[in-house]
């Protein structure tokens, strides 16, 4: 954990504050300093931020509440402590903290304004507080052990982890009685001892304290010369049962629930980038499929014009060369006007293929196979019907449902 900067406000509606720098260990790194919010602002670079709300703006109450939602635990706690509270409850705000044996909730009680002051405040000298804390929390805990702080005209008690309470000097010795549990009540028992820090010179309050307890407590009794701010040594290193930045008091965004705002967003998102690797993914697998249907004509193209070749390398590379070299033997170009009346042919047969095809000056050698033998025949007949041309049925050899013919295209001139 990185040092820490724990800010103390005596007045949240004032921007008047003391402040604490404390190492990983929770020791105080110098003396305190005193001055305006915006003074702390170079000082809460690189550190873990606190804030101290004064005491006696915060109430802890508990209550049943039949759920273990906090959503719900928040919106239901107003009405239910509604009637144990002076003012209206819009006006408050309410923080929770940890389950009680009794399986009851504490939950902090503040006043909305004060909530905003602090923030108003932070947002000005651009602070962003990890916790809001009241002040009385802060003080130093044992097992079995109350701690108290006398500060002039006012003072702080801590009774537990999440228990205690600060007040005015007047009733905090009322208040003290009556938060220790009566002998044979059934409650938990009261402190073994009570660690009291005061001023030297305030033996006043010691020997008040004293009468009121009698014997039943000790008081571990622990003077101190310097003013209380000097003294005071916050403890922010553990974990607080209570944090008064709840809700849209947390100025600062935990790193794990930023985004949850965001999750039905980030959910549809995800959905739809899922829906789009899948159509991409079907997209891909057609484009193979229809590429090897293409490669197999390819394929099928490239035997029946170059039956004589041994690799299909470049195939359309290949084909250009050996039309561009049967145009260049025609000397008259008269390949291509016999490759059109081989197409006229064709063009009346059904369920035929180009098997095999030659050419030499004069004379185009075909490999067909055609449906039946009466096909070479109707090819032959069409083939004559072009002036000049002879068509010459060479075999016909049938198979089981087709028969494979050879045939050559004599040209005009040819011998």
């Amino acid at each position: 954990m990185n040092e820490t900067l724990v800010i103390r406000f005596r007045d949240p509606a004032e921007d008047t504050v003391h402040w604490y720098l404390l190492d990983q260990q929770g020791q105080r790194l110098g003396a305190p300093g005193q001055g305006r919010l915006s003074e702390c602002r170079e000082l809460a670079a690189g550190r873990r931020q606190v804030l101290l709300m004064p005491g006696e703006r915060v109430a802890l109450m508990d209550a049943q509440i039949p759920t273990r939602k906090k959503q719900r635990i928040l919106q239901a706690a107003p009405w239910v402590l509604e009637e144990r509270l002076a003012q209206d409850v819009t006006t408050l705000h309410f923080a929770l903290g940890p389950r009680l044996p009794d399986d009851s909730i504490r939950i902090a009680v503040v006043a909305r304004e004060d909530m905003e002051a602090l923030r108003d405040h932070c947002k000005a000298a651009e602070l962003t507080p990890a916790a809001i804390l009241p002040d009385y929390l802060t003080l130093p805990i044992a097992a079995q052990e109350w701690t108290i702080m006398v500060e002039g005209p006012r003072v702080m008690v801590r009774t537990g982890e999440s228990d205690g309470f600060s007040t005015d000097r007047e009733l905090a010795l009322d208040m003290i009685e009556f938060s220790l549990p009566d002998e044979g009540d059934g409650q938990a028992a009261g402190p073994h001892g009570i660690r009291l820090l005061r001023p030297e010179a305030d033996r006043d309050f010691l020997d008040a304290l004293a009468d009121r307890l009698g014997h039943t407590v000790e008081i571990d009794d622990r003077p101190f010369r310097d003013q209380a701010d000097q003294v005071f040594v916050p403890v922010v290193t553990s974990r607080h049962g209570i944090d008064l930045a709840e809700g849209e008091f947390r100025l600062r965004k935990d790193e794990k629930t930023w985004w949850q705002p965001w999750r039905p967003v980030l959910a549809l998102a995800s959905a739809w980038l899922l829906v789009l690797a899948v159509s991409e993914g079907v997209h891909v697998y057609q484009l193979s499929s229809e590429s090897q249907t293409l490669d197999g004509r390819i394929e099928q193209v490239f035997r029946d014009a170059l039956p004589d070749a041994q690799r299909m390398v470049d195939p359309r590379l290949r084909m250009e060369q050996r039309l561009n070299a049967l145009r260049g033997a025609g000397g008259q170009g008269d390949f291509l006007p016999a490759l059109a009346v081989m197409s006229e042919g064709m063009a009346i047969l059904d369920n035929s293929n180009v098997r095999g095809l030659s050419y030499r000056p004069g004379f185009l050698d075909l490999n067909l196979r055609v449906s039946e033998g009466q096909a070479l025949d109707r090819f032959k007949d069409t083939v004559e019907e072009q002036p000049g041309y002879e068509a010459v049925i060479q075999s016909a050899t049938p198979r089981d449902d087709y028969v494979d013919g050879r045939l050559q295209i004599r040209g005009p001139g040819a011998r």
